[in-house]
């Protein structure tokens, strides 16, 4: 329930008085505008639009607006949901899980963390799971490198990356 008030200045602000572009691609609620996050960005993509998978963060729209804004500085503030419960990587990110012997340590199956179609879960099924999960970012996370990359921005580019997960 906390919210950032109105009277902070964030980063957001004064890099768009500075003369930034400035956008938000969130897909978790909790980093948006019900947090007071969205200060200071010019465009603010939230869940609805941006979805809960990182093809989705990742994407056409994220990409589009960095080549929009090739004539300008760009200040992004990109906020994932994965890896987040329940682990249901997508193909082929779930090789590990599938290639694995189906594990010796037995768990309750429990909604946040196992998907539907895992009926018997155990401790190296759901690890093996969250790693397909952490792969699959990275793959996204390498494309939009590339992507920032194609476009001249990478070598003057500073990143900031915080986890709570993976």
């Amino acid at each position: 329930s906390d919210m950032l008030d109105d009277n902070y200045l964030s980063l957001a602000e004064i890099m768009r008085h500075q003369g930034f572009a400035t956008a938000s691609f969130i897909q978790n609620g909790n980093g948006g505008p019900m947090a007071g996050l969205h200060q200071g960005f010019s465009n603010v993509f939230d869940v609805g639009t941006m979805g809960d998978r990182a093809e989705r963060l990742y994407g056409k729209r994220l990409f589009e607006w960095i080549e929009k804004q090739s004539d300008r500085n760009i200040f992004i503030y990109l906020h994932l949901l994965d890896p987040h419960g329940a682990y249901d990587p997508p193909k082929p990110f779930d090789i590990w899980y599938r290639n694995a012997p189906p594990g010796s340590v037995p768990l309750e199956k429990d909604f946040r963390h196992d998907p539907d179609w895992v009926d018997t879960p155990t401790m190296e099924g759901r690890r093996l799971l969250y790693d397909g999960e952490i792969l699959y970012n990275d793959f996204h996370f390498r494309r939009f490198l590339e992507k920032l990359g194609s476009n001249q921005l990478l070598n003057d580019t500073l990143m900031v990356m915080l986890a709570d997960h993976g």
